[in-house]
């Protein structure tokens, strides 16, 4: 009997460890570029990525960027020589819209500001649209 009552223990707190997963689910690798509120993770890996996306050459990257609750949303961009093909993944957003979208856009634009540095997707689909990719914030002293 007490071993049952172990192992119904154990498993109620393994399937709650595993709903929890299942909420943002997602665990990144070392190999992702991790934006948490604007403290980068593998920045490197990102301007090698816009590098290389300047001078023709192919090239994949991931970001991954968390809410404010911890929600991780997941931006893949991808050069494939010619444009830069992102697909953006806020499904696990509990309070974002859960939705993937799609956007096929020409170049990458750092834009400096008082407090930060952004890098926004340019001239994006049939209305040359634009999108932040990355948003680094300045270290305060």
């Amino acid at each position: 009997m007490k071993k049952r009552i172990v192992f119904m223990l154990t498993m109620l707190v393994l399937s709650g460890c595993s709903g929890m997963s299942l909420v943002n689910g997602y665990s990144p690798s070392d190999r992702d570029v991790i934006n948490k509120h604007g403290e980068i993770k593998n920045l490197e890996l990102f301007m090698d990525f816009k590098e290389n996306a300047e001078k023709g050459i192919k090239d994949k990257i991931r970001i991954v960027s968390y809410t404010t609750e911890g929600d991780p949303m997941i931006q893949d961009l991808e050069f494939d020589g010619k444009v830069i093909k992102s697909r953006f993944d806020g499904t696990r957003d509990q309070f974002g819209k859960e939705e993937v979208t799609y956007a096929s856009c020409k170049m990458i634009e750092k834009s400096e500001q008082q407090e930060s540095t952004e890098y926004i997707l340019k001239q994006c689909g049939k209305d040359n649209g634009e999108s932040t990719v990355l948003t680094i914030r300045e270290q305060k002293r």
